[in-house]
């Protein structure tokens, strides 16, 4: 689509004109503003061009900063009628950590927090007008997150997330579900892990994308947390997205947190079998199954190899990577163990179909890759 401009020497005639206000705000991915403009803009009285210079406020981050944004901004947010455009300005500003400590720095966060707070009081008659005013606000708070250091002020913010992700609108759900991935740590883990997982949607949709990403993050290998999210649908919800590619590498992720205790019910389901299937032919995930492969294999009992035989057939997924020959340096050891165990929990029933492939495999590696494979010989 063709760039469009707007002459500097239109734009010093007729600064107060309705239409170029107009075409700023219509066209906002389409032009290329002015250092000047921008500059004329910062400068006008009584925040005139505070609507544009808010619209543009994403995309001009350097030189509306240069131009001394962060302080018109600043005084925008203490005056009740810009303070909106204020906010999600800043919010859109804070896209590197200098910028975004300065910003912190003006500490208007605790204002946004108290404005949070208040909305929480009546949160069943919120109109569409401050529906608004909670969605920019929990933007703002959101591009603070992985700065944030006191423990108190990470609790603020959680709580606030917490209480929003009940809102029924789903771009506050959002914002809230990105907040938990963007905090450095999480205080009361067990409630944030159990508020996403009662958010779980029974069709394919992004918010479900966001809950698994969060999941894929927090969620520990402690016995408790992993029946809370057994007991919340995580089965139902996987088999739900992990046809969809960007949630892969974070399901199997999840999945090698769950595979220690629910071996069963991961691999009866007919879904998730026949992606894991799918999926060890594509080099973005044969990592990742065969942590998850190396993880069963250690821990569980040969009834579960024997499922895995059944349900995935595990044995030629092994040939394959071994076939492999670029098959990365990463996964050498992983493979290796996953072989040992293969052949020691079945009494060496499969070390001589292995042998000939094990030979032909290390003796296209170096010779450190081969002393890994030597036990297997």
């Amino acid at each position: 689509m063709q760039t469009q401009y707007i002459k500097r020497e239109m734009f010093r005639k007729n600064l107060r004109d309705d239409q170029i206000k107009q075409f700023y705000k219509s066209k906002r991915a389409n032009i290329v503003v002015p250092d000047e403009n921008i500059r004329y803009m910062i400068q006008a009285d009584n925040f005139e061009f505070i609507d544009i210079l808010t619209k543009i406020s994403f995309d001009y981050v350097d030189q509306l900063v240069n131009y001394g944004a962060i302080d018109y901004f600043y005084r925008a947010f203490q005056n009740k009628k810009h303070q909106e455009n204020a906010i999600f300005a800043l919010a859109n500003l804070s896209q590197n950590d200098d910028i975004k400590i300065q910003i912190f720095n003006l500490k208007i966060h605790y204002q946004i927090i108290q404005d949070l707070e208040e909305e929480l009081k009546d949160l069943e008659s919120l109109c569409k007008k401050r529906f608004q005013k909670i969605y920019y606000r929990l933007w703002f708070l959101n591009s603070q997150c992985d700065i944030l250091e006191d423990y108190e002020l990470i609790k603020k913010y959680e709580d606030i997330f917490l209480q929003f992700l009940n809102y029924p609108k789903k771009k506050v759900k959002y914002e809230c579900l990105y907040g938990f991935l963007k905090l450095p740590c999480l205080i009361d883990y067990y409630y944030v892990l159990e508020a996403c997982m009662k958010q779980r949607q029974n069709k394919l949709n992004k918010l479900n994308i966001i809950i698994v990403k969060v999941l894929s993050k927090i969620l520990n290998d402690k016995l408790e947390t992993l029946q809370l999210v057994m007991d919340l649908g995580i089965i139902e919800l996987i088999e739900i997205q992990i046809t969809q590619v960007q949630c892969k590498s974070h399901i199997y992720i999840i999945l090698s947190r769950l595979c220690q205790y629910y071996c069963e019910q991961i691999f009866q389901n007919d879904t998730i079998c026949q992606e894991i299937k799918d999926d060890s032919h594509n080099p973005k995930f044969k990592g990742k199954l065969l942590e998850i492969f190396r993880i069963i294999l250690w821990i569980c009992p040969i009834t579960i190899f024997h499922l895995l035989l059944a349900r995935i057939d595990l044995i030629s997924i092994i040939h394959s990577f071994l076939d492999d020959e670029h098959f990365v340096i990463d996964n050498y050891e992983t493979l290796c163990q996953v072989l040992f165990r293969i052949i020691n929990i079945t009494n060496k029933y499969y070390q001589k179909e292995f042998e000939d492939q094990i030979l032909k495999y290390v003796n296209s590696k170096n010779e450190e890759v081969s002393k890994q494979f030597e036990c297997l010989l």
